[in-house]
Order: structure tokens, then sequence, then C-alpha cells
């Protein structure tokens, strides 16, 4: 499969109990999605829903945020399509350094090209949103990957 199989299309608020049950479901914060909903997108495969992803851009900056594939789909590849899709976005975006938090998906990411870091190393504009302030655990990892742009 390849990326041109997948298609991203922007969230809207009309979908935001769809996104807020499929974070639920797995076990990921989706306390501000509804002030969030903007940097969210849904990915379909042919007319089928396979996932969720979120990038949020602050200045030069991006959090990759709410990844889920949903179960039926796992294992299939679309987990790395959705990520790469998303990186390609912030690259798009001028952006030249993507983080995130995860607590159970560091391996994966790993494969993607993030590095781990300590988490008082990202940017006062990552540090300062909702996810590394309010909703992910002080346990959870932060990993960052730079982007060649």
């Amino acid at each position: 499969m390849n990326t041109a199989e997948i298609q991203l299309t922007k969230a809207t608020c009309g979908n935001i109990a769809l996104v807020k049950k499929m974070l639920s479901d797995n076990g990921l914060p989706g306390q501000d999605i509804d002030d969030k909903i903007e940097c969210l997108f849904l990915a379909y495969h042919d007319s089928e829903l396979v996932g969720i992803g979120g990038l949020e851009i602050h200045g030069q900056y991006g959090l990759l945020r709410s990844l889920v594939t949903l179960v039926k789909f796992r294992g299939g590849g679309y987990g790395k399509i959705i990520t790469r899709m998303l990186l390609e976005r912030a690259a798009d975006n001028g952006l030249s350094e993507v983080y995130l938090l995860t607590t159970t998906a560091a391996k994966f990411f790993e494969k993607m090209g993030f590095a781990y870091i300590e988490r008082s190393s990202v940017p006062e504009s990552i540090a300062g949103t909702t996810e590394f302030t309010s909703l992910c655990p002080a346990s959870a990892i932060c990993m960052m990957k730079r982007l060649s742009i």
C-alpha cells in the first residue's frame, strides 16, 4: 500500500464525538479536542475510515498527536502512512522539528525516525501545549524528529 491510497481529510466540528470516542477507546487523551479539532485529520482508505492523526503547528515546530489506527486495520501499515503524511504536512508548512509524547508507542515512532529526548528540552511553544501541560502524564516518553526542509 502507498500513501496515494490514503486520504487525509481535515476533521470538523461534526467529527468531535467520533474523534473523542476513538481516542477514549484507545486510551489517548481527548479533553481538548473541542478546541483542537482543526489540527486533526481523518484517514480514509477508499471511503472507509482507517484512523486519525493530528498535527498542531506552533511556529516552526509541530506536535504530532492523537494517532490512532482502528483495530481492524492494525498491522496493515496504516499508522506508518498516516504518520508519514502528517510529517509531509509539517514539512510543507516549513516546520523544522516535530515532537510527540507517548506512553505506548515509542518503538513505533523510533522506527519512524523519532529520537528520544528529555521532556525539559522541548521548545517553549511545544512545552506550553495542553498535551505537555495537562493531558499526558509526566511518565510519557518525549520524542522528536528533525525535518529536512
